[in-house]
């Protein structure tokens, strides 16, 4: 890995160290693909997350399910932005429940105002909320496509505002003509943040 990202440029050998040139990614938008979507239609019960956070919360409009583009996520509808912010997690809690469903983690969303905000919880992988979750938003892009409660060709989901750290995922999809998810591509902007010196 490092001979490839020394061969693009990313990266400055020298003798024992390595220069990482994160400006490189400055304002680039690129997208990747990942596999087609599977949907578990087996809806999972509100209920069954009681322990984890605050049922009130939960926007029974909208199935709660196991999707996958890769990596597979439990999809939660909360009812407003306000509401999910104010989540209390139960970590120890959501790692079980992940254990029992064999999950990743949990990905919340709201759909307030044309914005599609997350929070994602995979304390299973000691990550307890996550800025910036690509596989998850195209499982959650691919939901909300083919149940038709918000089908575009293109997504932009916000995240990362609790952790102060806030990101956009674009999310692209292709469907056949009958609104089925062929490909999903996965994007966003890098922007400078700060350059590393790391001792190897």
């Amino acid at each position: 890995m490092v001979q490839i990202l020394k061969h693009l440029r990313f990266i400055y050998l020298g003798q024992n160290r390595f220069k990482l040139r994160v400006d490189k990614i400055r304002s680039h938008l690129s997208y990747y693909d990942r596999v087609t979507p599977y949907l578990a239609y087996t809806r999972l019960l509100p209920a069954y997350f009681e322990t984890c956070f605050d049922l009130g919360a939960i926007n029974n409009d909208y199935p709660i399910q196991i999707v996958s583009t890769g990596l597979k996520d439990i999809l939660i509808p909360i009812n407003s932005n306000d509401a999910l912010h104010e989540l209390a997690p139960d970590f120890d809690q959501i790692k079980k429940i992940s254990e029992t469903y064999d999950v990743v983690g949990t990905h919340l969303f709201t759909l307030e105002d044309d914005r599609i905000i997350c929070r994602n919880f995979a304390p299973l992988y000691d990550i307890d909320e996550e800025s910036a979750t690509g596989t998850s938003n195209a499982a959650l892009a691919s939901y909300l496509y083919e149940h038709n409660f918000l089908r575009r060709d293109t997504y932009v989901f916000e995240q990362g505002y609790a952790l102060n750290s806030p990101s956009e995922i674009l999310v692209r999809i292709e469907g056949d003509s009958e609104h089925q998810v062929e490909k999903v591509f996965v994007g966003g902007r890098g922007y400078f943040s700060e350059v590393k010196e790391l001792e190897i």
